[in-house]
């Protein structure tokens, strides 16, 4: 399958969540060698992504990301965001995810609403997540989002730069036992921000 060449333009809605994580449940993740994780007092901060990109970015589709926690690779300052498990429903997306950014992308399907947002695969749900967004908030909230994947076995750190325009967002996230990241302990609610002006600027990584 054909993709894009980076860089590529994510735009449309999202939304990120956070989460706190045990540092013992991002270990137990696969990951890169040479890296060195990132919390305090045995936790770090992980989360999701949820995002429908319109068909004014590099390419329309629908995307979860699940962050496992932060870390920095081995020989650089640079504090990431690790992507263990990344979903999406267009094809395209998962040649470019995979052979570009070293991402671990999926097919999956997706239903949206502003309100609700639920991910499966293969019949099982993956995440179910029920926003609840600030009404009356609506700003241009600068994003800066390091993203570490893996290339040839060996840590990828890419940097997206750009704006969601939106605001603050509560979700219960639901994360059924036989989902591959309910070991992150995710599910509850969540603190995050939401909006449908996304525009954010996805280089290659630098490695």
């Amino acid at each position: 399958m054909s993709h894009p060449p980076a860089p590529w333009r994510l735009r449309g809605d999202a939304a990120i969540l956070l989460a706190p994580v045990r540092l013992t449940a991002t270990r137990a993740v696969r990951l890169p060698p040479g890296l060195t994780l990132v919390g305090v007092s045995g936790w770090t901060v992980g989360g999701v992504l949820l995002a429908r990109y319109d068909e004014t970015a590099t390419l329309p589709y629908h995307e979860l990301i699940v962050f496992s926690g932060l870390a920095r690779p081995a020989g650089s300052a640079r504090v990431a965001a690790i992507v263990s498990h990344l979903y999406v429903d267009s094809e395209a997306s998962l040649a470019g995810g995979r052979a570009i950014w070293g991402l671990p992308k999926e097919l999956a399907d997706f239903g949206w609403s502003p309100a609700r947002v639920t991910v499966r695969q293969a019949g099982r749900t993956l995440l179910d997540a029920r926003i609840r967004r600030r009404r009356g908030i609506r700003a241009p909230l600068p994003l800066l989002a390091p993203a570490l994947g893996t290339l040839d076995g060996t840590p990828a750190v890419a940097v997206g730069r750009g704006i969601l325009r939106g605001g603050p967002a509560l979700a219960r996230l639901e994360v059924p036992a036989e989902s591959p990241f309910a070991r992150l302990g995710l599910q509850g609610a969540r603190l995050g921000v939401a909006g449908s002006g996304l525009d954010l600027h996805f280089p290659a990584p630098r490695g």
